[in-house]
């Protein structure tokens, strides 16, 4: 403990060094920022907070206990010529949370450094990034790459902000990135875990028009782990997947029957655990409101191409209020969502039947028991829960040592966000999903599935104290047969520091 907060002390004094605004004519600081914060949390069910309090928080609340926490960032641009606005620019970014409850712990969440030259950026660290047509904020998060565990470390490149083509006036825009990382590496099964992500994401469209298309996909990969379920013909006792370059070209192309591998499952498939989403959106601009309707596609194998699966995935609507005048309540922003993950191209797998490539069996993989997790917290969509946060449901519900037993779900969701009196911004998060497990477990679970209805609502002002501090406060329930019934709270007071 006491290790952690003298750590915890230097980042702050590192962090207070690092936003001092830097004097000369050879480097201007651009959108240097920190803060600090203290929070308080705790709930009716010690050992389950309620879902809204911990989930999407990229990883830094704990999902039980009654306690507190510090947390602090620092966020920076320097450019190394105050006379070029694009020209080369320094970035850099750190974040420390310290929670304390019974089991105290301590993160970061975020410390990376990079450059950026126009709109291209280069960095190394960890970052906070999703991927997908999706909101982020109101919403239940990103199918692939949502914000509900903490970021991997990784070397990325890319373009993060819709850029123009060149020669189309504005009329097309695009959005890519490409990484290489790796993954925690006291994960309970796999070890040594490599990642590779890409994305690609176009927008067409007048720039001063009031249409907008948007479409593209996110790949992710792990692979290159040591697996006690690998198994190299030549080599029994090595447990260490293909790690070479040949492996890595397979794995960038997903190619089927890779030659890289001596393992039989890897030679019938593909090198790794692949999966990600095609995503299609529109956005309608009018007077009154921006509108945005999209669509995720979700794939781990050839279910999509097939039209197997095509009932899977994330469809939204986010509206956002052009016209907000201070009224007594108003509401600015609303997001509706619907996920549904049940089909998975079906219940029977057949490799010779190009008709019966189903149970995807979703953020799960033979290879890759611990699944599509980063410190046992899921990286995509929410809904697919960890198998150790459903434990109490029995000893019929656990599924062998995989990554989750509950990726066959539909969920419902409506995030509101509003003011009162031009003082106070409010948002609510309110979700009903039905969760039936696995198909493998289908004879555990309830045929109508599990219902469960998780809720938040949130308060925030900022006052002058302090030169400006912003006080807020959550509630928050879990009330159904999947989670036990809980309610429970958070108070924090957040300032912010600007140069």
């Amino acid at each position: 403990m006491n290790k952690r907060f003298c750590l915890f002390a230097i980042l702050c004094c590192i962090i207070s060094t690092l936003s001092k605004a830097q004097d000369g004519t050879t480097a201007t600081t651009r959108n240097d920022s920190a803060y600090i914060e203290i929070i308080g949390f705790g709930a009716s069910d010690q050992d389950h907070l309620p879902f809204w309090l911990h989930t999407n928080q990229w990883g830094t609340m704990p999902k039980a206990g009654n306690g507190g926490g510090f947390r602090l960032g620092w966020a920076g641009t320097y450019s190394f010529n105050n006379q070029k606005k694009n020209g080369l620019r320094f970035i850099g970014g750190v974040e420390a949370v310290e929670n304390i409850t019974k089991e105290a712990q301590f993160l970061l969440p975020e410390a990376y450094a990079g450059l950026r030259l126009g709109a291209f950026e280069l960095f190394a660290g960890r970052k906070k990034q999703v991927a997908g047509l999706a909101d982020s904020t109101l919403g239940t998060g990103q199918y692939a790459v949502s914000p509900n565990a903490m970021p991997h470390f990784r070397i990325q490149f890319g373009v993060f902000e819709y850029t123009n083509v060149p020669f189309t006036n504005g009329w097309l825009q695009f959005l890519a990135s490409y990484s290489d990382g790796i993954m925690d590496r006291n994960r309970p099964v796999v070890t040594d875990l490599k990642l590779h992500q890409k994305q690609l994401y176009l927008r067409l469209g007048n720039p001063e028009g009031w249409l907008r298309l948007y479409g593209g996909f996110n790949h992710q990969a792990q692979w290159g782990g040591k697996s006690p379920y690998y198994y190299d013909m030549d080599n029994p006792d090595s447990k260490q997947m293909p790690v070479s370059f040949e492996t890595y070209l397979e794995t960038i192309f997903g190619i089927r029957g890779p030659h890289s591998s001596k393992d039989q499952h890897d030679s019938t498939n593909r090198i790794g655990n692949h999966l990600g989403s095609i995503d299609l959106g529109m956005e309608i601009k009018t007077y009154g409101a921006n509108i945005l309707v999209y669509r995720q596609s979700v794939y781990e194998d050839g279910s999509l191409i097939r039209l197997t699966n095509i009932a899977d995935g994330l469809n939204g609507i986010r509206i956002r209020n052009n016209n907000i005048y201070g009224s007594a309540i108003e509401i600015h922003e609303a997001v509706l969502e619907f996920l549904y993950t049940k089909s998975q191209g079906g219940p029977d797998f057949d490799m010779t039947d190009p008709k019966k490539l189903g149970r995807d069996n979703y953020f799960n993989n033979y290879q890759v028991r611990d699944g599509w997790s980063y410190m046992m917290r899921t990286i995509g969509t929410p809904f697919i829960t960890p198998g150790v946060d459903t434990r109490h449901l029995g000893q019929s519900y656990v599924y062998g040592d995989s990554f989750t037993n509950n990726n066959r779900v539909w969920a419902l969701h409506l995030g509101l966000k509003g003011g009162i009196a031009n003082k106070l911004i409010w948002t609510t998060k309110l979700s009903y999903s039905r969760n039936f497990g696995v198909y493998d477990l289908e004879n555990s679970w309830p045929k109508e599935g599990l219902g469960q209805f998780s809720g938040l609502i949130s308060l925030s002002r900022r006052t002058s104290w302090l030169g400006g501090l912003t006080i807020a406060g959550n509630l928050a329930m879990d009330y159904g047969d999947f989670y036990p019934v809980s309610y429970g709270g958070m108070l924090s007071l957040k300032k912010h520091l600007y140069f």
